[in-house]
């Protein structure tokens, strides 16, 4: 805002993350920022921490979801610790949060973001939201879309400061299919084909924009629970 010269904050090419944008650059790399939302809050979980969402190689970590089918590479969730939030170079470490394979090079992991239109106190506080495609090609030939077993085609919504020791994110116990055999817990809202980006309104409304096959786009109101109907329609 000052008229400053830009400076490079953090180049993840240069961390030892697995980082890979080889594979298709318009659809992969660094793809999305988050800064939770305690992050120049001393003395608080989120304090100094932000989050980046990347494509990385396949060997490089061992995926939380379809690991062992991760033939084009993985997307990954990655929390940053910042020695001072002030600093104009990243100093600090990271560790991993979410890590899931890809069978494609498209449709990948995209927007990661936190609802700022919540209090403290609320459930919603701090919960991270992800977007996740259905994995690439065309015509969903995996059927992730409607598929409750893995967290793809999906909005997904994790905790990220309540890390255990199986997994890098805890999940929030007001996710709507918590407790169901046989469904990913992360999961938010389902039935997507690409959901590239998402945004809330000033009165707290989420807007998906979901990138179609061939002619239809669509722009989606977020719903906890909702099946939004791809590849059925």
């Amino acid at each position: 805002e000052g008229g400053a010269t830009p400076t490079v904050f953090l180049d993840l090419r240069e961390q030892d993350v697995g980082f890979d944008d080889s594979m298709f650059p318009n659809e992969s790399g660094l793809v999305s920022v988050a800064f939770h939302p305690q992050f120049g809050q001393e003395g608080t979980p989120g304090f100094g921490k932000f989050y980046t969402a990347y494509s990385a190689s396949s060997d490089s970590g061992v995926a939380d979801y379809l690991d062992d089918v991760a033939d084009s590479h993985e997307s990954v969730i990655r929390e940053w610790a910042v020695t001072d939030p002030r600093a104009d170079v990243f100093s600090g470490s990271s560790r991993e949060v979410f890590r899931i394979g890809e069978f494609a090079p498209n449709h990948n992991i995209g927007t990661i973001a936190f609802n700022s239109h919540t209090e403290v106190g609320s459930p919603d506080y701090g919960m991270l939201y992800v977007c996740l495609g259905d994995g690439g090609y065309a015509h969903d030939p995996k059927d992730h879309g409607q598929s409750l077993a893995v967290p793809q085609g999906a909005i997904i919504r994790i905790d990220p400061l309540a890390a255990n020791g199986a997994k890098g994110y805890g999940i929030p116990p007001d996710n709507p299919f918590v407790g169901r055999d046989g469904v990913a817990p992360e999961i938010w809202a389902y039935g997507l084909r690409h959901p590239q980006q998402f945004s809330w309104d000033t009165d707290g409304r989420m807007f998906i924009g979901d990138i179609g096959q061939n002619q239809v786009e669509e722009v989606n109101l977020g719903v906890s629970g909702a099946n939004y109907g791809w590849r059925l329609r």
